[in-house]
């Protein structure tokens, strides 16, 4: 559904965008001419016509084929989902090369000892001096890997033995590896290699000009084009369109907002940076300045004050966590957020304004500022763990702070019914998780009864521990803030009724009834969501 396009919003991310490089600048410094040479190049390819494309037609073209230059922003976790994505789409009997930048081409013998399993992850990373030679986090890459040797995709490495300064090195270097394989096999090659490099005068024409005649047929996929991004913003189309296409063959998944890829970037540099300093001062990386951003961010869009002088943010890394955690939490809270923080969970304790950011990444830090801003406006002290009494109203905090997540990254999804239901299809009885999917579902259930039937029912399934309850409100409350972004940013909600909605306190009488006046009317803007099969 196309929603009505909002130009002081458009303006207000614009600004946003240029503030996040600015500071980029200042950590990172002016590019070399020849490195913004070569970008100019690149960004020359946005410039062309484009038209709405689909995943469907994308897919048709990447099987019909030789080879595929996927750019990749090598800090930013979603673009190496979003090439998993792809490469799961692929029939599970195609058989790729996977061809990547990451891997040094001197160590494929090495590389070919890690896809045979001959060798351990850690003795294959130590092997190749990934730390050394690479250091963005492996984390993001393992799951490309990890498929490539299930499905047996033959992987090398199109890196120099020496970094070169200038990347039309890199280009010509890379080309000839792959002039080389594709003589020798009739495999799909698969290229993962950096944005710019995937620009058509770059990698792709250093690739085709060994060839005289009948050339290999190629697609190019870049992701995230801010020129294009916000072109769609302007007609109101940017939270629909997930792919567009130049040509015939070259197109671009538009994975992220332009200011989530770039912001994430920040948050790695500074988290580099802040390593050499720890070894002199034994201080845990500050994210404070971003959290607080984002915060002052949501109120403008919001249009409402939230201060943010109390404001305090931590990470399992930070040396006084325990302390925070044993000050202000009861012991059974204490344990359940230990635990929260053993498996990657973030929370927010509103009654000391600390936020506990287990995972660095702009969505949990955009949620959890949410859930600040939503506690200052119904001025919320409690942390809502008494279940099963609080789920509902956990339920609605984490609605809150996915919507307003939407808010910073409209292009972030919850997981669906459906989604929800095939990952229980594919669990064992005794799996870790399975509960909360359980709960989630049971609830669910509860709650269109209650829509349309108008019949309040207990909960029947009771899981074994407090975590369940807190995971299965995150999947609920991510569906529900799913449907309240929607309903706000196709005006059926106006800003005015979102505050209103905002000030309401989980902890005060009557929560209950609005909560269900709540779910009746935001089931009326149920999005057309996507399952995750479905998606890029």
């Amino acid at each position: 559904m196309k929603l009505p396009s909002d130009p002081k919003w458009v303006k207000s991310r614009q600004r946003l965008l240029h503030q996040i490089k600015q500071q980029i600048k200042i950590r990172y410094g002016q590019d070399t001419s020849w490195i913004g040479a070569y970008q100019k190049e690149y960004l020359r390819d946005f410039y062309r016509p484009w038209r709405v494309s689909n995943k469907s037609e994308l897919m048709e073209q990447l099987q019909s084929s030789d080879i595929v230059f996927g750019g990749d922003f090598h800090p930013f976790s979603q673009a190496q989902r979003t090439h998993l994505k792809i490469l799961r789409s692929l029939p599970a009997r195609q058989k790729v090369v996977l061809a990547l930048e990451i891997f040094p081409a001197k160590e494929q013998e090495q590389i070919d000892r890690y896809a045979r399993n001959e060798i351990s992850e850690a003795e294959f990373l130590e092997k190749i001096s990934w730390e050394e030679n690479w250091g963005f986090p492996w984390e993001s890459y393992r799951p490309i890997l990890e498929l490539a040797k299930k499905r047996g995709f033959t992987i090398i490495g199109l890196h120099p033995e020496n970094h070169p300064e200038n990347p039309k090195n890199f280009d010509s270097f890379a080309s000839r590896i792959l002039k080389k394989v594709y003589h020798q096999t009739n495999d799909l090659i698969y290229v993962l290699a950096g944005d710019f490099h995937v620009g058509r005068n770059h990698l792709p024409k250093s690739f085709l000009s060994h060839f005289k005649g009948d050339s290999p047929k190629e697609v190019i996929l870049y992701l995230n084009s801010e020129r294009t991004y916000f072109q769609l913003a302007r007609r109101g189309m940017e939270t629909q369109i997930d792919v567009v296409k130049f040509s015939r063959r070259h197109f671009c998944v538009m994975g992220s907002p332009p200011w989530v890829k770039w912001q994430s970037y920040l948050m790695y540099l500074e988290e580099n940076y802040d390593v050499d300093l720890e070894e002199d001062f034994d201080e845990s990386i500050d994210y404070l300045d971003h959290v607080s951003s984002l915060i002052r961010l949501i109120g403008r869009d919001l249009g409402v004050e939230v201060k943010t002088d109390r404001l305090q943010v931590f990470t399992p890394e930070s040396h006084n966590i325990e302390s925070v955690i044993k000050t202000y939490l009861e012991k059974d809270q204490a344990s359940l957020a230990q635990e929260l923080l053993e498996t990657n969970r973030s929370f927010f304790l509103p009654n000391a304004g600390i936020i506990v950011l287990a995972q660095t990444s702009l969505n949990h830090a955009a949620g959890l500022a949410g859930q600040y801003v939503h506690a200052q406006l119904c001025r919320r002290k409690n942390l809502m763990w008494a279940m099963p009494n609080d789920f509902n109203a956990l339920i609605w905090i984490e609605a809150v702070g996915f919507f307003v997540s939407k808010l910073i990254n409209h292009k972030r999804h919850a997981q669906t019914l459906t989604d929800l239901k095939d990952q229980l299809e594919v669990m064992h009885p005794k799996d870790r998780g399975r509960d909360s999917l359980l709960l989630a579902l049971d609830q669910r259930m509860k709650e269109l009864v209650t829509i349309y039937e108008d019949v309040s029912i207990e909960t029947s399934y009771k899981p074994s521990d407090l975590a369940s309850y807190i995971e299965a409100a995150r999947f609920l409350g991510g569906m529900m803030g799913e449907r309240l972004y929607l309903a706000y940013r196709s005006r059926r909600l106006k800003r005015v009724d979102v505050i209103k909605w905002l000030s309401k306190s989980p902890e005060r009488k009557g929560f209950q009834g609005f909560y269900e006046e709540a779910l009746k009317k935001l089931e009326s803007f149920k999005p057309q969501t996507k399952s995750r099969k479905e998606r890029l």
